[in-house]
């Protein structure tokens, strides 16, 4: 019997988000240099990275060009997947629901 696993969702700003402090560490840039940068207000690129501000896309699309990016970089399919944890459940094809344990 082929199971496949009950996942919550991650939203996709928090991917781009969690992307844009990768991003910017890659570049080898400081949070207020990523301001300067992209011409945002001080401690702008702070509330990007933890959620506290929403990235439009124009914001979006002046950070690919510092960072050398494509917005579509930022928005990784994969990055929706949650890693396995012990609380995540199973769902075999007829839908039943077991516990699954991280061993």
């Amino acid at each position: 019997m082929t199971k496949r696993k009950k996942r919550s969702a991650v939203s996709p700003s928090r991917c781009a988000a969690r992307r844009l402090k990768l991003f910017r560490k890659q570049a080898g840039l400081s949070p207020v240099e990523m301001d300067q940068a992209v011409g945002f207000e001080n401690g702008k690129t702070i509330l990007l990275e933890i959620g506290h501000d929403t990235l439009s896309l124009s914001n979006l699309v002046r950070i690919c060009r510092v960072l050398k990016k494509e917005p579509n970089d930022f928005f990784n399919e994969e990055d929706y997947a949650p890693h396995k944890h012990e609380h995540d459940e199973e769902v075999s094809e007829t839908g039943a629901v077991s516990d699954w344990k991280l061993r």
